[in-house]
């Protein structure tokens, strides 16, 4: 199965559907959220990675100064984050 979702990255979102599909058949549904419900899921996204930043704070860590550089990373490999921080 990981090899499946590896691969619906590097293919169209329908091609990607189609075959999610076909290898869930009978164990289960794919299920296209909406926009809202995709907001939805970013808000409460976004408010863990601000934990974390917290979290780390706690721990006597720079949270955003390791975030940030999660962050470069991301951006060094062609992967935009999913909302601004």
């Amino acid at each position: 199965m990981s090899g499946l979702v590896n691969a619906s990255f590097a293919n169209s979102r329908e091609l990607s559907i189609e075959k999610i599909t076909k290898e869930v058949e009978g164990k289960g549904e794919v299920i296209n959220p909406s926009e809202e419900e995709i907001q939805g899921f970013m808000e409460v996204g976004k408010e863990v990675w601000l934990n974390w930043i917290e979290d780390m704070n706690s721990r006597g860590y720079n949270g955003q100064e390791l975030m940030d550089g999660f962050l470069r990373i991301l951006e060094e490999e062609g992967v935009k984050p999913p909302f601004e921080l």
